[in-house]
């Protein structure tokens, strides 16, 4: 199902999940570490204000070395430097002005720091942004 943890690349991997609540980040951390994922990937995260964003830090950022948060494209979106400041309570935490550049920066930041790879979560709006970004990317 696209954008339910749908890997799109394996090596480096590039996944793409639409966990929009603190529920679907419990879902998406738990499969991360079964796959032995934890601390070695580089999120980039996006997710509107009204959701409980912080119990979904909780939950996912331990999975991250490091995260580059985005605003998604909807009126309800949280600012990309309000979920910078409560994600680096979590893990190292950095705004991006945009989803292409936090996707670019996650991908150089994994292969600089030879991490497994990138996953994209949270607003289904960013995944829906998000989704034909990776595909470009994943062909390379």
């Amino acid at each position: 199902m696209p954008a339910r943890i749908e890997v799109l690349r394996r090596h480096p991997l590039l996944l793409l999940d639409g966990c929009h609540n603190p529920d679907g980040a419990k879902m998406l951390a738990a499969t991360l570490t079964r796959a032995d994922f934890e601390e070695n990937l580089v999120g980039v995260l996006g997710v509107l204000a009204d959701k409980d964003y912080k119990d979904m830090l909780v939950r996912s950022g331990p999975c991250f070395a490091k995260i580059y948060t985005v605003t998604p494209n909807c009126p309800r979106a949280l600012s990309a430097e309000e979920l910078q400041k409560e994600a680096r309570f979590h893990t190292d935490a950095e705004a991006a002005d945009s989803v292409a550049d936090a996707i670019r920066k996650a991908v150089d930041y994994a292969d600089e720091n030879n991490l497994a790879g990138v996953v994209v979560c949270g607003s289904l709006y960013l995944a829906a942004e998000a989704r034909p970004l990776l595909l470009k990317e994943a062909e390379k």
